[in-house]
C-alpha cells in the first residue's frame, strides 16, 4: 500500500513534470515565433531604409540636374540680354548716322551770296 501510494505520487510528479516540460516547449516555440517575426520586421525595416536612401539619391540627382539647368538658363538669359544691349546700341548708332546723313542731304547752302572771282 505504501508502494502503491509512492507509485501514485511518482505518477503525479511525472505528469506534473511532463506538463511543465510541454509548457516550456510551448513557451520556447512562442519565443522562436516572436523572434522570427522580429527578424522579418528588421529585414523589412532594412529594405525600407535602402529604398529611402535610393529615393533620396534620386531626389538629390534630380535637384542637381534642375540646379544645373537653371544655371544654364540664367547664363543664356544673361547672354541674350548682352546681345540685346549690343543690338540696341547698334540701332541707336545707325539711327544717329541716318539722322546725320539726312541733315547733310537736306542742307542747302544759300549760293546767292557766293562770289566766284
Amino acid at each position: 500500500s505504501d508502494l502503491e501510494a509512492e507509485l501514485v505520487g511518482l505518477r503525479a510528479e511525472l505528469t506534473e513534470t511532463t506538463m511543465y516540460k510541454e509548457k516550456l516547449i510551448a513557451d520556447k516555440n512562442e519565443l522562436q515565433r516572436g523572434l522570427a517575426e522580429r527578424d522579418t520586421e528588421l529585414q523589412q525595416a532594412r529594405t525600407a531604409q535602402k529604398d529611402a536612401e535610393q529615393t533620396n539619391l534620386r531626389i538629390a540627382t534630380v535637384v542637381a540636374e534642375v540646379k544645373m539647368k537653371l544655371a544654364e538658363e540664367q547664363a543664356a538669359r544673361e547672354d541674350a540680354e548682352i546681345t540685346m544691349q549690343h543690338a540696341v546700341r547698334e540701332k541707336i548708332q545707325y539711327m544717329e548716322e541716318l539722322e546725320e546723313l539726312k541733315n547733310q542731304a537736306s542742307y542747302q547752302p544759300d549760293a546767292s551770296n557766293w562770289s566766284f572771282s
